[in-house]
């Protein structure tokens, strides 16, 4: 055997060519299946990218040469047509990843004649404003027709949808269906205002995120490629509304709102999200200045509008910064998490200037010793320190005289405080934060 073998081995050194004419045989048997999986694949991602600009361009811009209604039809058609093709292709070709495309293209269609259907129902109860292309403003409508038109469209793309669903997460696919439906129909509000538009797109995503959180990211029938995609299309109605409230007069308030919750996602679910420590913590930084820069946005066009003095300015500026580190405080463990606690002390420190700065420095006192941080303690301390001379000296100086009846309350409301946490009442809402584990009350 060991003879048979040194000579097969002397062989192929004295005479490669056999060998690699092997190699060559095997190459040229196995590169053809490799190939055909990768160019499909580039070919169902190339159609989807034409698929999808041709649905921007339908949103914004259209066929000018056909009426705002035949648009809408030609729409529809095309998401009944995809449809049609992804059972045709997975029934009759067998070829489940050709249908699987064609029917998440086929419901990727829904919040492109979503947006259509709202405007619709928008010309029944205003005008568009000034500068709207005229491809998206629908006219001489009445209810009856947006109506029916509406049912129609229904009829055809939720049956889609479910369709889409049941090959892209099968588990989970009633309760995408669903929740898919419901966002869409958001769309169909008539309501354009900044403030309206915020508050339906924050409830949404709220929502959207609550129940991906709950039900669809503990699935773990969903942690593939197509669940990750199913889940993803839930957002796809928050962009429609996101970009249409942009054809609308929108002031600071709705753009600090709309940074304010991307900076949250990143802040809060990719900071935690993410695998490398490295961009854990850049997303956490990024995240968290957005929410600054958010909350800045929002309030200096009402500290413009307000005659407010110093110490409110102050306040409103600083006391939901300082909250904001604390919160993420809470999302962090070990170093990281001590300093984003002790920068919401410094920062709450900076804001202590009068009454409500002696309960933000005895709320700081209280939490350095539930964490058990002691430069939080130390700086709570330092503040009401501080918030009671300068009190004192505010009511010495304009003879306020409620001083001691705030300072008396203050009192009242801290032992109170005190004796229930001795009790024990207040340890369920104790036990319900992020930090129960790690954190002790210590009694004092």
């Amino acid at each position: 055997m060991t003879t048979t073998c040194h000579t097969i081995s002397t062989i192929d050194r004295e005479d490669p060519e056999p060998r690699l004419q092997r190699r060559g045989d095997a190459a040229a048997a196995v590169g053809p299946q490799r190939f055909v999986p990768e160019l499909t694949r580039v070919l169902r991602w190339s159609g989807g990218v034409v698929l999808a600009a041709a649905a921007v361009a339908f949103m914004c811009q259209g066929v000018y040469a056909l009426t705002p209604m035949t648009r809408h039809w030609i729409m529809l058609a095309i998401c009944g047509l995809l449809g049609l093709l992804g059972v045709v292709t997975g029934t009759v070709l067998k070829e489940e990843k050709g249908a699987r495309a064609f029917l998440g293209f086929a419901a990727a269609a829904f919040p492109v004649l979503a947006s259509q259907l709202g405007a619709m129902f928008f010309s029944l109860f205003g005008r568009p404003p000034l500068g709207m292309p005229q491809p998206l403003v629908f006219s001489f409508l009445t209810s009856a027709k947006v109506a029916s038109v509406a049912g129609l469209t229904l009829a055809i793309v939720v049956p889609v949808s479910y369709l889409a669903f049941s090959v892209l997460a099968r588990s989970q696919a009633g309760l995408l269906t669903g929740v898919f439906t419901a966002a869409n129909l958001i769309i169909l509000l008539p309501l354009r205002g900044g403030m309206w538009a915020a508050a339906i797109i924050t409830a949404a995503a709220g929502g959207i995120y609550w129940l991906d959180s709950a039900r669809l990211r503990k699935d773990f029938r969903l942690d593939n490629f197509e669940g990750r995609v199913a889940r993803l299309m839930l957002a796809a109605p928050l962009g429609v509304m996101v970009g249409r409230a942009f054809f609308y007069p929108v002031g600071a308030t709705f753009y600090g709102i709309m940074l304010a919750l991307g900076s949250a996602y990143v802040a809060f679910h990719w900071s935690r999200a993410a695998k490398k420590a490295g961009v854990r913590q850049l997303c956490r930084f990024a995240g968290l200045m957005g929410l600054v820069a958010s909350w800045l946005i929002c309030l200096l066009p009402v500290l413009n509008s307000m005659a407010l003095g110093l110490g409110e300015t102050v306040y409103l500026i600083l006391l939901p910064i300082s909250a904001i580190l604390w919160i993420q405080s809470l999302m962090v463990d070990g170093s990281a998490g001590a300093g984003y606690r002790n920068a919401a002390a410094i920062v709450a420190l900076l804001s202590v200037l009068a009454i409500v700065g002696i309960v933000v420095a005895l709320a700081t006192v209280a939490a350095g010793t539930l964490a058990g941080e002691k430069p939080v303690f130390v700086l709570g301390c330092l503040a009401a320190t501080v918030s009671l001379g300068n009190f004192g000296l505010q009511a010495i100086k304009f003879h306020v005289n409620y001083a001691w009846v705030a300072l008396a309350l203050i009192g009242i409301g801290v032992i109170f405080s005190a004796s229930l946490i001795e009790k024990g009442r207040t340890m369920q809402l104790i036990k319900g934060t992020a930090l129960w584990g790690r954190l002790k009350v210590r009694s004092l």
